[in-house]
């Protein structure tokens, strides 16, 4: 599947390869910055134990985004990158 479908759509828009985990990293982070709850996260990705949720999970590389969670939540105090 990646060899024959995935790698040459890439390739043919410009972009790096890369395989099926960066697409589920993707789909965690984006539901988590929606404020899904993890337990229906986790019953989408078919995972039950939450540190497997949590491993393709990449807010904490998302300073933009947890500034933002930050300044909403009314945290006056420094926002650390």
């Amino acid at each position: 599947m990646l060899g024959r479908h995935l790698h040459p759509a890439l390739e043919a828009i410009g972009r790096e390869n890369f395989g099926f985990h960066a697409f589920r990293r993707f789909r965690v982070t984006h539901l988590r910055k929606q404020r899904v709850a993890d337990d229906l996260i986790r019953f989408w990705l078919g995972r039950a134990d939450k540190t497997v949720t949590d491993g393709y999970s990449k807010l904490s590389d998302d300073v933009e985004y947890r500034q933002s969670v930050a300044r909403a939540a009314g945290w006056a105090g420094r926002i650390h990158s």
